[in-house]
C-alpha cells in the first residue's frame, strides 16, 4: 500500500486540486477486527500521499467505509484516519439498496428480483415483484445515519456509486410500470441524497451515456436525476444583486450559491448574530457554483459577499 501510493502520488503531485484519490475500493469488511486492519490501510495510504509533497500536501484524499455500505460505515467506522492538514478527508459509500430492485439480475435463493419500486409504482398483478423493502423511508433513513455521522459534523459525504439497473421484461410483467419504478427511484434518491448533503455519482454501466460518442441514451432517467436535485431546492431563494443566487432558506445542512460572474467578487464571508466569523470563502475558491455551510450549527447567520467597492449582506437560517 505505502509502495503503490508513493508511486502513484509522486506522479501526481503536481495536478491541481479537481484530482482526487481514493485508497480503496469496497474494501471487504463487515466486522471491528476487519475495520481495525482497514483503518491501518486508509492511514499507510494517507501518510504515503502527504509525504510526497506538492500538491499532494493539500490534496482532498477519499476514505472509503467497509464494504462501502452504509450500515457497516455507520456501525464500525468510529473514527477518521489522522492527517497532517485539517478538513481535506471525505468519506465515500455507495447505494444499491434494494439490491434485489438495483442490481439483481436473477433470482436468488435469498431472494426475488423486484421490478416495482415505491409507494405508487407498485404492480396489482404481479404482487411478487413489489418491493418489500427499502423504499423511500429506508432510503431517507440510511442517506440521514451519513448525514449524521460524517456531514453534520463537517465531514463531506459522496455516494460515489448509485444506480438501479433496467431490465426488460415479458408480459405478463409491466415493463411500463418497471420503467416508472426506474424513473421514480433515481428522482426519489437524488432528493433525498441532496437535501442530506451528500454529493451522488450514478453508477452508469452504458445505459445512459453512450461512453463511445456521449450521446445521450437514456434521458428519462438522466431528467429525473436532475428532477430530484430541483426538488431538494425548492425552498425561498434569495436572489441579490450582481447576479448572486442563493438557496434555500432555510437550509437543513449546506448552502448553494449561483454566481454568474465569481471573478467580481473578492470574499464571501458568514457571520453568527454575535458578529463572530464562522466561515470565509476567498476569491481564488468561488466559482459559479459553491456549496457552504457544511459545518454550521442550526442558527441564524448573516451571509455577506464582498466586490469591489460594493458589498451584499442578508439573513439566513440553519434548522
Amino acid at each position: 500500500q505505502q509502495k503503490y501510493w508513493t508511486q502513484i502520488a509522486n506522479y501526481f503531485k503536481d495536478y491541481g486540486d479537481h484530482l482526487l484519490f481514493a485508497g480503496s475500493n469496497e474494501p471487504n469488511v463487515h466486522d471491528a477486527a476487519g475495520m481495525t486492519i482497514l483503518m491501518s490501510y486508509h492511514q499507510t495510504f494517507i501518510d504515503a500521499v502527504r509525504a510526497t509533497g506538492g500538491n499532494n500536501s493539500s490534496r482532498t484524499l477519499v476514505i472509503q467505509g467497509p464494504s462501502t455500505d452504509i450500515t457497516n460505515t455507520n456501525t464500525y467506522m468510529k473514527t477518521m484516519p489522522v492527517d497532517i492538514i485539517a478538513n481535506r478527508l471525505m468519506v465515500e459509500v455507495h447505494y444499491y439498496t434494494p439490491w434485489n430492485f438495483c442490481g439483481l439480475n436473477e433470482d436468488a435463493s435469498w431472494g426475488k428480483m423486484f421490478y416495482y419500486w415505491g409507494k405508487d409504482f407498485h404492480s396489482t398483478t404481479e404482487i411478487t415483484r413489489n418491493a418489500t423493502w427499502g423504499e423511500e423511508s429506508e432510503m431517507d433513513r440510511l442517506l440521514g445515519l451519513m448525514k449524521t455521522k460524517f456531514v453534520d459534523k463537517g465531514i463531506p459525504v459522496i455516494i460515489g456509486e448509485y444506480g438501479a439497473f433496467r431490465r426488460k421484461l415479458n408480459a405478463p410483467s409491466d415493463q411500463t410500470l418497471h420503467n416508472a419504478s426506474i424513473e421514480y427511484f433515481y428522482r426519489y434518491f437524488q432528493k433525498s441524497a441532496t437535501k442530506n448533503g451528500l454529493i451522488t455519482y450514478c453508477w452508469d454501466t452504458g445505459g445512459i451515456f453512450n461512453f463511445t460518442t456521449g450521446k445521450t441514451i437514456d434521458r428519462v432517467v438522466l431528467k429525473a436525476i436532475m428532477q430530484g436535485a430541483k426538488d431538494a431546492t425548492t425552498a425561498t431563494k434569495v436572489v441579490i444583486d450582481k447576479g448572486i443566487e442563493v438557496y434555500p432558506n432555510p437550509f437543513t445542512t449546506t448552502l448553494h450559491f449561483k454566481i454568474d460572474h465569481p471573478n467580481e467578487i473578492d470574499r464571501i464571508a458568514i457571520y453568527d448574530l454575535l458578529g463572530c466569523q464562522v466561515e470565509m470563502i476567498e476569491n481564488s475558491a468561488i466559482n459559479n457554483s459553491l456549496i457552504v455551510g457544511y459545518a454550521l450549527p442550526p442558527n441564524i447567520y448573516v451571509v455577506c459577499v464582498y466586490g469591489t467597492n460594493w458589498s451584499k449582506s442578508f439573513k439566513v437560517v440553519k434548522k
